[in-house]
């Protein structure tokens, strides 16, 4: 995504997301109600409170080791391609990215929360960029990112749709812009 191109050193929207994230994680670890009131529940969608579908972003589920992997990859991923995109293309991506994850989640996990499925969004993005390094390396990591995204499709993990929705948005917003040169 070319659209707008930020230079600011401090990655602000990524540490933003991540600490919201992290306090809404927190008060659900304190008060597991917060947790079921904001989770991905099928029932619940059915009744039609797809508002989870997002406060799903915002929590996660009572796994340590999970909670520090999410967290570190979104700070990580979303520095990345916060050095590239404006802060509304970064949250466009990132919450329907998240969306799309969590509706994949509806039919292939039904109950369940966490923001790695938004952070995939922004990995989509990356493994863009890296098909299109000069860097014969970086091809070949988007190219097995890539290919890790289908596999992940073909098993129906809720991750491989929303890395292919930022791979193709960024894929199209670069097209567009080079068209545009």
């Amino acid at each position: 995504m070319r659209l707008s191109v930020t230079q600011s050193k401090t990655p602000i929207t990524t540490i933003t997301v991540l600490a919201i994230t992290a306090t809404v994680t927190t008060f659900g670890l304190w008060s597991p109600t917060v947790l079921l009131a904001l989770k991905r529940e099928p029932d619940e969608l059915a009744r039609g409170q797809y508002w989870r579908l997002f406060t799903s972003l915002l929590v996660q589920n009572h796994d340590w080791r999970q909670i520090a992997f999410n967290f570190c990859a979104l700070l990580v991923a979303g520095t990345l391609v916060e050095r590239r995109v404006s802060p509304m293309n970064w949250l466009g991506l990132y919450f329907s990215a998240g969306a799309v994850g969590q509706i994949a989640g509806v039919f292939w996990k039904p109950s369940g929360a966490g923001n790695s499925v938004a952070t995939c969004g922004l990995v989509g993005a990356i493994t863009v960029w890296m098909l299109a390094a000069q860097r014969i390396q970086l091809k070949v990591g988007g190219a097995v990112l890539l290919s890790g995204a289908l596999l992940l499709v073909l098993l129906r993990d809720l991750h491989g749709p929303p890395l292919l929705l930022g791979a193709s948005a960024t894929f199209l917003s670069d097209l567009k812009a080079n068209v545009r040169e």
